[in-house]
């Protein structure tokens, strides 16, 4: 953050309107004798961004911010951060023996090197107190106790600062540096509810990563700046919106990492990919119970006219009806074995990827299941079947089933390998 103009009135010592126009000052020195108001510039800035002034003693003291001979007062900051202009102001008034701040606003110049005069085109951040205050942390990175620790120390704490302990100093400069952010920057070719969903679950190497299994997790606001969709043109899985996504420069606050740099991969195992597999065998087990369901309304309630005979009434779509059903229940006890084995996991605190590969033989089978299940449900139907309608879309999702990560080829693969004692090299050449 760098002062460019402080406007007060009415501010502490400060009755007068007064000016200070730093802009010009890559450094800068207050300079005079005792009591000439230096200390009170300063004062008059972090109130203008913080609403409060550490050498009042208390945080959200404003007695002390209005001048004693006046009823209102007002503050004034233009200031630059990372290469944008703030101007940021506070309002105080005088109520017989009290004060109070009245007003507050920050907003962003749409001239870059503006003063905020009368006319100046802005936008506005934030407009009531708890609005600003928000919003300076958030546009600073520093919260008040931060910022008073580190960029205006109050009188005769710096040694405090330089005593502190070293974490403690550790964290505060980490802030100051903008080191507690990570900066992401990656493209993903499927991402579900791409630009839909408020929040992602981003996976990443981590930063200085020694070998593809080093991997992070990061939760990530949907609305950061940075953050591109691509659109989703596909066959199927149209209420999915799994489209391509691109972050650039997308900065994420280390509070938002999930687990511990370097810990994406137990959480793929453990985390993710346990509740991932069984939710979309069970997915998948919907549609071609859905199929299953329509197809059969079909049979029953199509008349073939030429013979006046519903196709129900007809032996060999009836076989395929009832192959269809048998293939649907194959799926439920699997799919409630496996739910019970992940709940009695987590109950004992034990790791849900022990069941790793039965999850996946699961969703292989699932899919392979709704595939065959919808293509039946064609076959019954006839050309209805191919229509624009819920049976097309039964088969145009089904067919998504195959390839959705990991694909039945890869998966088939995996499960494989563990039968011979092969290493299923998941992330690398040789790896387990």
């Amino acid at each position: 953050m760098r002062p460019i103009m402080l406007d007060l009135h009415g501010f502490a010592s400060f009755r007068d309107e007064a000016y200070v126009d730093f802009g010009d000052a890559d450094f800068f020195a207050l300079v005079g004798p005792t009591g000439s108001g230096k200390s009170t510039v300063i004062d008059a800035m972090t109130f203008a961004l913080y609403g409060s002034v550490p050498r009042w003693g208390r945080k959200g003291m404003v007695s002390l911010a209005l001048a004693p001979t006046v009823a209102r007062g007002t503050v004034k900051l233009v200031f630059e951060a990372a290469g944008d202009r703030y101007v940021v102001a506070r309002e105080l008034r005088r109520a017989g023996s009290t004060v109070n701040q009245r007003a507050a606003s920050l907003e962003r110049l749409a001239d870059p090197r503006g003063l905020a005069q009368p006319g100046d085109q802005t936008s506005p951040l934030a407009k009531d107190l708890d609005g600003v205050n928000e919003a300076v942390e958030k546009l600073l990175g520093l919260k008040y106790e931060d910022f008073v620790e580190c960029v205006v120390l109050p009188q005769g704490q710096f040694a405090a600062f330089l005593h502190a302990k070293p974490s403690e100093r550790q964290d505060i400069l980490l802030r100051l540096l903008g080191a507690e952010h990570y900066r992401l920057n990656a493209e993903k070719s499927f991402t579900t509810s791409s630009g839909q969903a408020d929040f992602y679950v981003f996976q990443t190497r981590s930063p200085d990563a020694k070998g593809a299994t080093d991997i992070s997790f990061f939760i990530v606001d949907g609305k950061l700046p940075g953050i591109k969709a691509g659109a989703w043109e596909a066959l199927g899985v149209k209420g999915n919106h799994s489209g391509p996504i691109r972050y650039e420069d997308v900065r994420v606050h280390r509070r938002d990492h999930l687990g511990a740099e370097g810990q994406g991969r137990d959480i793929i195992y453990h985390g993710v990919s346990p509740v991932y597999l069984v939710g979309l065998g069970a997915a998948w087990h919907g549609v071609a119970r859905g199929a299953l369901a329509s197809v059969t309304d079909y049979a029953v309630g199509t008349v073939h006219r030429d013979f006046d005979r519903r196709l129900a009434d007809y032996q060999v779509l009836r076989q395929q009806l009832g192959e269809a059903k048998v293939l649907v229940e194959s799926l439920r006890p699997w799919q409630h074995t496996l739910a019970v084995q992940l709940d009695e996991l987590q109950a004992a605190g034990r790791p849900q990827g022990e069941i790793l590969l039965p999850l996946t033989e699961f969703k292989v089978h699932a899919a392979e299941v709704v595939n065959q299940v919808a293509r039946r449900a064609l076959d019954v139907s006839g050309g209805y079947g191919y229509k624009r309608g819920p049976l097309e879309r039964y088969f145009r999702d089904a067919r998504a089933a195959i390839g959705m990560g990991p694909s039945n080829n890869i998966a088939r693969e995996w499960i494989g390998k563990s039968l011979v004692k092969l290493p299923l090299e998941l992330f690398e050449a040789g790896g387990e």
